[in-house]
């Protein structure tokens, strides 16, 4: 590769960073989830995929995260990289569902788009302590399904996978809340399993 066939890449990776930047820093300090909704939902990239799809029920709240709350409810994941940053965005949908999803945004974004983990918020374990790590209760395959959509599959919505447009994480966060909405029926009935158990 070429030193002028370098720099053009270098730069839209550095675009693709500071929207990044920005675009969290929106979704973590809005203070009402109607603003987080509206955040995601204007953003150009989400708006031509998501043209067709009716709007999600719901709400999300966005924060930081830390490694450790990470860590306890990862599944299979390697170890993290210098320079990763962790959210949590918690999605309250119809019938009292309430899903929790841990965000990894690791250094190499946008080549390797954010790794997405999600919980049901029932049954609550308090993911901040020692204890909890690794203690996570084994996920039904629903969850384990709706993760490979937002970690997988979306990448069908982008023209060429290995160079993801910018707003690529809006896109997943878009994504995963109309899969969440599409299925609230059937995660109603696993928070009642887990209330029964």
């Amino acid at each position: 590769m070429q030193m002028r066939d370098l720099m053009p890449r270098i730069q839209k990776r550095v675009n693709q960073l500071v929207i990044l930047s920005q675009t969290v820093k929106a979704l973590v300090t809005s203070k009402s989830s109607s603003v987080a909704i509206s955040t995601i939902a204007e953003s150009p990239l989400v708006q031509e995929k998501f043209s067709g799809h009716p709007d999600p029920l719901g709400s999300i709240r966005v924060e930081r995260s830390s490694k450790e709350k990470f860590n306890a409810i990862q599944h299979g994941s390697d170890c993290p990289q210098r320079g990763t940053n962790y959210f949590q965005a918690t999605f309250k949908l119809r019938r009292g569902v309430e899903v929790i999803a841990q965000i990894e945004i690791g250094p190499e974004y946008p080549q390797r788009l954010p790794r997405v983990f999600l919980q049901l918020a029932e049954p609550k374990i308090d993911l901040g302590s020692p204890e909890a790590a690794g203690t996570a209760p084994p996920l039904p395959p629903l969850i384990l399904a709706l993760e490979d959509q937002v970690n997988v599959h979306v990448s069908q919505f982008f023209e060429d996978p290995s160079d993801p447009p910018e707003g690529a994480f809006l896109v997943q966060l878009r994504w995963l809340h109309l899969c969440l909405s599409k299925h609230v029926q059937e995660l109603a009935g696993l928070g009642q399993q887990d209330k029964l158990a």
